[in-house]
């Protein structure tokens, strides 16, 4: 959702950098709805950044769910 509808609706309007910390936000406050938010934010802002940047990078969402599978697997 992050970086496939939400970054399709922001790119055409704003920043790269814009776009990136937007999503990145989002996903952070998505993924610490578990209970230990406040541990988990800045752990998972940051991940929404680097997997932000790669969609930039690549143009394409599935290097961002290949890093996300393989991070999660970690």
């Amino acid at each position: 959702m992050c970086r496939g509808v939400l970054w399709i609706a922001l790119r055409p309007i704003t920043t790269s950098g814009v776009t990136i910390f937007t999503t990145a936000a989002l996903f952070a406050a998505l993924y610490g709805l578990n209970g230990a938010f406040i541990f988990e934010l800045p752990h998972r802002f940051v991940m929404g950044l680097m997997l932000g940047w790669l969609r930039a990078r690549t143009g394409s969402l599935w290097p961002c769910v290949l890093a996300h599978f393989l991070h999660n697997g970690f």
